[in-house]
């Protein structure tokens, strides 16, 4: 498959992933997992707008990405 590995298709697969393995391992999928993932990634998206490392834009499109990554 010729998908990015970072695509909807593959987040997809990885959560199933998990919660299979939470499941094999007799242990319940946590249910704050998704709230601190969504988090954390907010709090890395407004930690990179205040980077000055390249012009405002970029930072921006970089902030764009990362709260794409929520769940």
């Amino acid at each position: 498959m010729d998908d990015c590995p970072n695509c909807e298709y593959h987040r997809k697969r990885a959560q199933l992933w998990r919660e299979e393995a939470y499941k094999q391992a007799g242990h319940p999928l946590p249910e704050y997992l998704p709230t601190v993932r969504n988090d954390v990634l907010e709090e890395v998206a407004k930690e990179i707008e205040k980077m000055q490392a390249f012009e405002k834009d970029t930072m921006a499109s970089f902030a764009v990405y990362i709260r794409s990554m929520k769940q």
